[in-house]
């Protein structure tokens, strides 16, 4: 069964491919254009309508001879036949197929409304014509099609009213108007869908046209300036640079013409230097000079591209338009060539389309001109750079004489291994004179220990011009001992003005004897490496190394006692896992430094104890670069930190308490004066006798008022006083949401009257233990400030939220009013009687007392304002004030 399918498989592909090659052997199959739409449409139509007429023809042949109507059997046996030949006959041309393929629908459409005592098959074949026409010809044919059922349904009816037709006794005039005007209308609904549809499928092919043209352009740019780079990277000259830009761009950038030219800046004058694509005969036409505001004096003067998109209607380049059409240029393009940052030459390009050029490909070009002015900068700084080296090389012969002053001892040995000179300074080092030594054999010199590795090194060099080798040799010293030297000796045979060995060593004895010592220290150090670990165990601080990677490689037994964790815990975990995180980055940097050789003796930063307390640990710390470890010690200030801070708590409170001293007093001495010198300035007047009774009267007022004065500044100092002795009341639970209701409702009658509104979230923390009077007060003076202050027209919102801390807990207060200038008023903003919008009634004492409260409750406030941004204000208690 599964051969007998692939078999079918296989000759139905057959004979699908034999169709496709005779129905479209002249078609261009181009599937960008709606015409291989509609071709391939008709091919299919052709493919799957011969084998559905062979099943559809023994019942319709049958059935037209059993009913009478063998014209209707013979029309569709002919209409098969016509099928079966413009499908599989060859050298048919694809138009010839069509018509005969419309034509057989027509007949046969004929046929069966002529003879047929009813005529809906033959309307079906007439609506078939024209939905066939619009696909397989054009959008116009189908109206053609819909006119033409138009008069062929308007002569059957006339047939039909003259008794014509065989049926003429079955088939009604009215019935065959009524169905065939709704083929006429269904004939001209279809041609216009199908055009609406194939028009629909010509657009879009036409954009998708349009975005490959503009992809295979986009792609083409790409890898002009790909191109250019390669080009800047392997090019070591300008000239050469600007001749593969050229042909790059002409290549496979696709442009009509690339060239570049210099600018003469004397003669106004552009020069070429190189091109590709300009005809022998046309190249003088580009060494010319420029015109004022032309092209290439625009791109002088502005330092920017020069664009032409159109050149055939450019009033400018009216003197090109003739060169441009005989060699099909549309559009061109001119960007300025740099170096060192100044215009000397211009890349020019020439596009034959027109409007070539969008800000895209301007882009992409200025960017490729970029690059050429870079790679000029560099072959710039390539030739100073010959010539800094040029320079060095004759200074270093020129101050040669500097080298007589070095420490270090240089010799030149000739072939033969003779010394041929000698700076001065080898007297110094091994006591002899230059005369001495000079033309005797250098091995005469060497411990006859080093003298087998000497003369091996030495062959080996002497193979290969420049070659050097490093040396730590004994050299005999004049007065009979042994010098450990270390240098090098290099072959300068080739050098011209050397010709020699050159060696430059210098005395390293103490080094050796310290290297001797070293490896002494190093046995005791191993022996004594257990003791190092008891010393390690017995401390009392952490003392512990680190690798590279964070993690811990010893560890002290201390560690125990500080952190929780044993020795064997901390090995292999990384130390900033229990830092805290807020100091994890000022450990992190710390540690950076410490590893790029600069030790700590005092970093301090906060861990976590396994028990999840806090602490807070002192380091010192050095970074060994050969072994790759941190070697550290840790010590616990914890309770050191907690006694500072108790400290300057206290300081700081001395230091305000004094400063509130100050103020209180301040306030007495100001405050008070005013009204006590009036007092007794109105008491001088009435002990006059002859004081008439206005004045009398006036100066008993003045007195009434300047004692209510008096009065009030009393009852603001005492309750200054009040709230600065000792709180006496009990503390208890209070319940943040249950303070803000009633304040709401004392204050229902103002917030009602300012639309105000408050907004609470307390689900961090919803109360703490504090006196309730204070609190009250706190509240409520913060939410009375935020509905006196806010902007007029303006609803006041008040935002009131609690938030849990490390320390402790935060209370939040904010509001969208006036704001505050902290610019300004920072220093005074919590001060007695100072007020900062003169325009509101108030006293001035509102901030003050808020902070005076917070502070006997053990907390601190603190504010974020901005004028007309409104303010916050943020109240926060620590753990042992809750």
């Amino acid at each position: 069964m599964e051969q007998i399918k692939k078999n079918y498989i296989g000759l139905w592909t057959r004979y699908k491919n034999y169709v496709k090659k005779n129905v479209l052997a002249n078609d261009e199959g181009d599937s960008k254009k709606v015409s291989y739409w509609r071709n391939a449409v008709f091919c299919n139509i052709l493919t799957y309508l011969t084998p559905l007429s062979v099943i559809a023809l023994i019942p319709c042949i049958f059935m037209a001879f059993t009913n009478g109507v063998p014209i209707v059997g013979f029309a569709d046996l002919f209409t098969f036949l016509l099928v079966v030949v413009i499908t599989l006959s060859a050298g048919i041309k694809l138009q010839t197929r069509k018509y005969i393929f419309i034509f057989i629908l027509y007949c046969l459409s004929l046929t069966l409304l002529y003879y047929l005592p009813f005529p809906g098959p033959g309307l079906l074949f007439l609506l078939t014509v024209t939905i066939f026409s619009s696909l397989i010809y054009s959008s116009s044919a189908a109206y053609y099609s819909a006119i033409t059922n138009t008069f062929i349904c308007v002569c059957f009816a006339l047939l039909i009213y003259f008794n014509i037709i065989p049926y003429s006794n079955s088939h009604n005039l009215g019935a065959w108007i009524a169905i065939s005007s709704n083929l006429i209308f269904l004939s001209f609904v279809c041609a216009k869908c199908l055009h609406l549809l194939l028009e629909g499928l010509a657009a879009s092919l036409s954009s998708n046209n349009l975005a490959e043209s503009k992809y295979e352009k986009a792609n083409r740019l790409y890898k002009f300036i790909s191109q250019i780079n390669q080009t800047i990277v392997h090019t070591q000259n300008e000239e050469a640079l600007f001749q593969k830009s050229c042909d790059i761009a002409f290549k496979i950038g696709g442009f009509k013409m690339a060239w570049i030219g210099m600018f003469d800046y004397e003669r106004k004058k552009i020069l070429l230097i190189n091109q590709n694509g300009i005809q022998e005969e046309s190249v003088p036409l580009f060494s010319a000079a420029y015109e004022n505001n032309g092209p290439q004096d625009h791109v002088l003067r502005s330092g920017s591209h020069y664009v032409c998109n159109d050149i055939e209607n450019d009033l400018e380049l009216e003197k090109w338009k003739v060169f441009a059409s005989l060699n099909d240029i549309g559009s061109c393009i001119i960007l300025p060539v740099k170096r060192k940052g100044v215009i000397i030459g211009s890349f020019n390009l020439y596009a034959t389309e027109i409007n070539f050029f969008d800000d895209a490909e301007i882009a992409l070009l200025e960017e490729a001109t970029g690059d050429i002015s870079f790679a000029l900068d560099v072959f710039e700084k390539y030739k100073q750079h010959k010539l800094v080296e040029k320079l060095i090389i004759e200074n270093e012969n020129r101050f040669r004489t500097l080298i007589e002053k070095s420490t270090d001892v240089k010799m030149l040995t000739n072939i033969k291994g003779e010394f041929i000179y000698g700076s001065p300074s080898v007297t110094k080092l091994l006591g002899y004179s230059i005369n001495e030594f000079l033309n005797k054999s250098a091995f005469n010199f060497f411990h006859p220990d080093d003298l087998p590795d000497l003369i091996r090194n030495r062959t080996i060099i002497l193979e290969a011009a420049g070659k050097s080798f490093s040396f730590q040799y004994r050299v005999l010293h004049k007065n009979g001992h042994w010098v450990w030297c270390e240098g090098t000796l290099t072959n300068m045979l080739h050098e011209p003005g050397i010709h020699a060995f050159v060696s430059n060593f210098r005395d390293i004895s103490e080094r050796k004897l310290a290297e001797q010592n070293l490896i002494t220290f190093s046995e005791n150090l191993n022996r004594t490496a257990s003791d190092l670990q008891k010393i390690m165990d017995s401390s009392l601080d952490i003392i512990c190394t680190i690798n590279e990677k964070g993690k811990f490689v010893n560890v002290s037994k201390a560690a125990e006692n500080i952190l929780g964790y044993t020795p064997d815990e901390l090995v292999g975990k990384k130390y900033i896992e229990m830092v805290l995180d807020e100091d994890v980055g000022k450990t992190n940097e710390i540690a950076l430094e410490i590893m790029s050789g600069h030790p700590s003796t005092s970093f301090e930063n906060r861990y976590l104890h396994k028990s999840g307390s806090v602490l807070h640990i002192l380091w010192s710390a050095n970074w060994d670069k050969e072994l790759r470890v941190m070697y550290c010690i840790a010590k616990d200030i914890t309770a050191r930190k907690k006694a500072e801070e108790e400290k300057e708590k206290m300081g700081s409170d001395l230091i305000q308490r004094s400063k509130n001293q100050e103020q209180f007093a301040y306030i007495v001495s100001h405050n008070l004066r005013a009204p006590v010198s009036n007092i007794l300035g109105f008491a001088e007047l009435l002990k006059y006798e002859n004081s008439s009774p206005a004045l009398i009267r006036d100066s008993m007022k003045g007195m009434s008022i300047a004692a209510s004065k008096l009065d009030e500044v009393i009852k603001d100092l005492n309750e200054i006083l009040q709230i600065r002795s000792m709180i006496s009341e009990n503390r208890s639970d209070i319940h943040f949401q249950g303070l803000v209701e009633n304040i709401s409702l004392s204050i229902d009658n103002i917030m009602e009257k300012e639309n105000v509104i408050i907004r609470t979230d307390f689900t961090a923390i919803d109360k703490m233990l504090s006196v309730r009077t204070y609190l009250y007060s706190i509240f409520y003076n913060l939410i009375i400030n935020s509905i006196k202050f806010h902007r007029p027209g303006v609803p006041p919102l008040i935002e009131i939220k609690s938030r849990l801390t490390l320390n402790g807990m935060q209370l939040i207060f904010k509001d969208n009013g006036l704001g505050i200038d902290l610019k300004h008023h920072n220093e005074n903003l919590f001060g007695l009687y100072k007020r900062f919008h003169l325009n509101i009634d108030g006293k001035g004492m509102g901030l003050f007392m808020i902070k005076t409260q917070v502070e006997k409750l053990g907390g601190k406030i603190s504010v974020i304002s901005e004028v007309n941004n409104g303010t916050e204000f943020t109240i926060e208690f620590e753990n042992n004030s809750l």
